[in-house]
């Protein structure tokens, strides 16, 4: 109730009674509020009636005025009568002064009876605007609504996004942010109590601004409306709760003041004794994040036991945001309050009292015929009837403890012809559900359900245990449509799959039945044309290390527990990591790979052990086409343990080898030291050369200046190049000119890049021969008698 005056409160006491008078208040086109009861020294008004009910959003207000004056249209209302002066400004310009859209407020002011009232007790009872003029005969009408009128007639023209996911937004910011954003910055929301009621991220939808602020109101049990603020002396749109606890009645009537009652009513329609809210708990999310659906409930036993057990749902939907039990529980509590009060409503009229307010609590007295015992009932509708000729009256609506709209409250009951209830059961399971293996992965499809509710999105699970339930630690994945890929599984692993769907309102169903698939492995035929395997293990350095419970990639262990017996570590000759493997016999094996028999092979690793005496080999082991062991050969020795060691084997791969795998082997030592190692190669010695190519002799000879070959049957002369770009020729030749002239010239390609003196074994002893940079191959210098030059000894670096 507002503030009241000592000469207020006992005037409205008073058992002698007391007079009202109304006065109405327009603001003309410049802004200045002009008062109907003395304008151009008349009093216009004939009578007011202002209502104001929790169940509707605005208050109302209906003004009766005289049309016109003594002077006939010179002093008319009517806005259409152009020359009447109060439709005209100083300057003689026309502005009607009663207008649509024009702001008028209302006042009732109290006083003695047969005395007028004083400036100070005048109290504002409505502002607003003017909605409808009605000209009438004899009198003009306007109807207005209060200033929550704009806000009802303002649309939010564009969807926006509000609140926070993450630390949520006080609803009271959001409403004045609802304000701000839609040209309403004037109206300052006034909360006078903390609501703490945070919201998360929603899309506010078109619709009137009012109604998405009163939304966010209902949705945590408070009202939204336009209410007086004594510390500003003016009306301002307040978010606010009713005092669902008091006790103590602002005001009191009596059989003296009410007469008899209106109307005394009982009924059962709109109580609820039980009452169930639905909310997602944002701090209990199932396997895919999603907020779980749960419920919480609020009940009044006395009321149950007085009319039976009467249950209200209230489901709240996405935009609720009631995602708290607290909350939740909040809003239980608010709506059983405001529902299971006594179902006893009360009418009355009594004189005007401008000081009562909605939700204030009445003590209404007996009469000791429809009453015999006082009733305390809140103020539900109010509606203030006074007119200049001494009538003044209020009608008072009184009904249980002081609430919100029960209206609005029963707009969301959910059951049939009211509003949908809350379903709680998810999808039946998938059908047909596959699981088609990819390389390190697979791709899971199903079909839904042909019975049922309709799914919204689909959860895919997958576990390497069969029979396993979806939960968390199985959850993969959310999907829109029915395939969903599964990649960077282990490849080579059996897996389990099962698909579970969720509806709209993120239930889930049934999982679907169980499917196994084993992830392919990369093969040729995933890798593109150009790709060919190598012949050294895969893996040599121990960087790839996909799975920490595994040994790095390509490597498997043959004797020992990894973990336990075999770790990678940081401590390495190159890159970023190596292994390092216990001296207790702990073997770690290499992959199979490719091998020709009779090729010889070189195996090269750096190893050192963490104590002196350590020994370590390296083994090769070939094997035929059915992976059958034809040998096994070992480079060892003992390891420092300061530095690495390198440790070079050379092997020749049996007759029948198809593939060799290298092994890791450490030897029993006393105190289990560790053995670490890195950078395993395994290379295939001397891999293919070029054939040699002949130094022609016959009819088409390449030799020059008269030498010519001494056997080409026996000692057949040519040359090659290794593949280490080295060049070897052969052969013997019969001297032909001796000197700095050309015996024979090297094509390009097989040229040294500078001139090298050669000694060449001869039949006598050695000559002297020269080799230039043009291939050219000359002797100036040979023995006495000799028979033939050899030119096994020509050899050099290919580099022209």
């Amino acid at each position: 109730m507002r503030p009241l005056s000592s000469f207020q409160a006992a005037l409205l006491g008073s058992p002698s009674g007391y007079s009202t008078h109304p006065r109405v208040w327009v603001r003309d086109a410049g802004g200045e509020w002009r008062g109907l009861h003395t304008l151009l020294g008349f009093d216009w008004v004939l009578g007011v009636r202002v209502n104001d009910k929790v169940d509707a959003p605005v208050a109302e207000a209906e003004v009766s005025l005289l049309r016109s004056g003594a002077a006939g249209a010179r002093l008319s209302l009517s806005p259409l009568v152009v020359q009447s002066l109060a439709n005209t400004t100083n300057a003689g310009a026309f502005a009607p002064l009663l207008v649509e859209g024009a702001y008028f407020r209302v006042e009732l002011g109290i006083a003695p009876l047969s005395t007028a009232p004083k400036e100070e007790d005048y109290f504002e009872v409505f502002r607003g605007r003017i909605d409808e003029v009605d000209a009438g005969p004899d009198e003009l009408r306007i109807v207005g609504r209060d200033l929550g009128g704009l806000l009802q007639d303002t649309f939010i023209e564009v969807e926006r996004e509000y609140g926070n996911d993450t630390v949520g937004v006080a609803v009271q910011s959001i409403i004045q942010a609802l304000l701000d954003d839609n040209g309403l910055a004037t109206f300052a929301l006034f909360t006078p109590v903390d609501p703490m009621s945070q919201r998360g991220r929603y899309v506010q939808q078109v619709e009137p601004v009012l109604d998405a602020a009163r939304t966010l109101a209902q949705r945590i049990g408070w009202d939204c409306r336009m209410r007086w603020q004594p510390a500003a002396s003016a009306y301002a749109l307040t978010l606010s709760a009713p005092d669902r606890l008091q006790v103590e009645e602002d005001w009191a009537y009596g059989p003296d003041e009410y007469g008899n009652l209106d109307a005394v009513t009982r009924q059962l329609a709109d109580i609820r004794t039980d009452v169930e809210v639905v909310y997602r708990d944002k701090f209990d999310l199932d396997a895919s994040g999603t907020p779980k659906r749960k419920t919480v409930t609020a009940s009044n036993p006395t009321a149950r036991a007085q009319v039976g057990r009467r249950w209200m749902q209230v489901a709240n939907d996405d935009l609720d945001n009631i995602d708290t039990k607290a909350e939740a529980q909040r809003l239980a509590d608010a709506a059983i309050a405001d529902l299971s009060v006594s179902p006893l409503t009360v009418t009355m009229t009594v004189d005007p009292h401008p000081g009562l307010e909605l939700a204030d609590l009445v003590l209404v007295l007996p009469d000791g015929i429809r009453l015999d015992t006082a009733q305390r009932l809140a103020v539900q509708e109010l509606e203030h009837q006074c007119a200049t000729d001494g009538t003044a009256r209020m009608k008072l609506v009184l009904r249980g403890q002081p609430s919100t709209s029960l209206r609005e409250w029963l707009e969301r009951d959910s059951r049939p012809g009211i509003a949908p209830s809350a379903a709680f059961t998810g999808p039946a399971a998938p059908q047909e559900v596959r699981a088609t293996p990819t390389v390190n992965g697979c791709v899971v499809t199903w079909t839904p359900a042909t019975t049922g509710p309709a799914w919204d999105e689909y959860e895919v699970h997958a576990s390497r245990t069969p029979g396993f339930q979806p939960s968390e630690a199985t959850f993969q994945g959310r999907a829109s449509a029915t395939r969903f890929p599964l990649p960077d599984l282990r490849p080579g692993a059996t897996y389990y799959c099962r698909v579970v769907g969720r509806d709209v309102s993120g239930n889930l169903g049934a999982p679907s039945a169980e499917v196994s698939v084993t992830t392919a492995y990369v093969t040729p035929a995933t890798l593109q044309p150009s790709v060919a395997f190598g012949e050294s293990p895969p893996n040599p350095d121990f960087e790839a290390h996909s799975f920490e419970e595994l040994p790095p990639d390509a490597w498997t262990m043959g004797v020992g527990l990894w973990g336990a017996h075999a770790q990678v570590t940081t401590d390495a000759y190159t890159g970023a990591r190596a292994v390092r493997l216990v001296a207790n016999g702990t073997r770690l094996d290499s992959q199979a790979m490719i091998a020709r028999p009779g090729d010889r092979y070189s195996v090269d690793a750096l190893a050192r052990a963490s104590q002196t005496g350590t020994a370590f080999s390296i083994q090769l082991v070939w094997y035929g086409g059915a992976f059958n062991v034809l040998g096994t050969v070992s480079t060892t020795k003992v390891l420092p343990t300061s530095g690495w060691e390198r440790m070079t084997g050379f092997h020749n791969a049996p007759a029948g080898t198809r593939y060799v795998q290298v092994r890791l082997l450490t030897q029993a030592t006393q105190g289990a030291p560790w053995v670490y190692v890195d950078s395993v190669r395994l290379e295939r010695i001397g891999s293919l050369v070029e054939p040699w190519a002949a130094i022609r002799t016959g009819q088409i000879s390449d030799l020059e200046n008269g030498w010519l070959a001494w056997d080409a049957t026996n000692w057949p002369l040519g040359y090659y190049r290794n593949s280490d770009n080295e060049v070897s020729a052969r052969g013997l030749i019969r001297p032909g000119t001796v000197g700095y002239v050309n015996a024979y010239r090297f094509p390009v390609g097989y040229r040294a890049s500078s001139n090298r003196i050669l000694a060449l074994p001869t039949s006598h002893g050695f000559a002297m021969g020269q080799l230039n940079v043009d291939g050219g191959l000359q002797v100036f210098s040979l023995p006495t008698g000799a028979a033939w030059v050899s030119l096994d000894a020509v050899r050099f670096r290919a580099e022209g």
